[in-house]
């Protein structure tokens, strides 16, 4: 599978924003992610273009908007 010409794993592959990945930052120390505190539902993971999927981080504004989106939906 084709990565697009302009990929950049910082890069949120939904809304396009930074999505604040440690192991993207160019600092020295790779510790844990913000990601590692929160669950990541399927539901969301599965609107990631499927040539970015594994490629890329989500942001955590798209994960709690989702959180938020699906809580109003209820």
């Amino acid at each position: 599978m084709n990565l697009p010409p302009n990929f950049d794993p910082a890069i949120c592959p939904l809304c396009g924003g930074p999505n604040d990945c440690q192991l993207c930052s160019p600092a020295a120390h790779k510790g844990a992610c913000w990601c590692v505190s929160l669950e990541i539902p399927k539901e969301l993971l599965a609107r990631v273009p499927e040539a970015l999927r594994q490629r890329a981080c989500i942001c955590r504004s798209c994960v709690e908007k989702f959180h938020r989106d699906r809580c109003t939906q209820t």
